[in-house]
């Protein structure tokens, strides 16, 4: 079986619908192409999500809240970063020397 082939029986092969004698190429396939055995995984990866979007999976889970949160630390990171930058150019100013970190 060629990567073209294979790459088009992955959502057969997700969905189940994949008949049993192509079935066993593909896993042959799959087994021994890196490249196609990672496009699986990212297509499945991708179709678990979506199921656990319509069955509800994630209902726990804020992701607006975890991704303000995630935006605010990493502007905090940022302004602390600035902040150091700052203190290391008033600091070789007034010595002449830079502060190692």
């Amino acid at each position: 079986m060629q990567c073209k082939e294979a790459t088009s029986l992955i959502i057969p092969f997700i969905e189940r619908e994949l008949p049993e004698d192509k079935l066993k190429i593909f896993l042959e396939h799959i087994r021994n192409c890196k490249e196609c055995r990672e496009e699986l995984e990212i297509y499945y990866t991708i179709h678990m999500y979506i199921e656990g979007i319509d069955r509800d999976w994630f209902s726990t889970y804020n992701f607006k809240g975890e991704f303000e949160k995630e935006l605010k630390e990493k502007g905090n990171q940022l302004r602390h970063m600035l902040d150091m930058k700052a203190v290391q150019e008033s600091n070789f100013k007034l010595t002449g020397k830079k502060i190692l970190r």
